[in-house]
């Protein structure tokens, strides 16, 4: 085995076994609710990914239903 391999193994291995209290976020654990400029901060930030992926997501999904259907409406002109 590589050492680059062993060095990803043992990564993943690690974050496999962190403690999921460890890999949260301090907002996850009420930091949030204060007049924290960072949290203010991070959950206008959470926000605005949504913002942005939740409709491009959105747009790509009906693009593949759009394509799905059409080629459906083409095999049954074929027949």
């Amino acid at each position: 085995m590589t050492r680059r391999l062993q060095s990803g193994v043992l990564l993943w291995l690690a974050i496999a076994l962190l403690p999921k209290v460890a890999a949260a976020c301090a907002v996850c654990f009420g930091a949030g609710t204060g007049d924290n400029p960072d949290a203010a901060g991070l959950n206008a930030g959470v926000g605005v990914l949504f913002a942005v992926l939740v409709p491009i997501q959105v747009v790509v999904a009906l693009f593949f239903a759009r394509v799905a259907r059409r080629s459906g409406l083409a095999q049954d002109d074929a027949r």
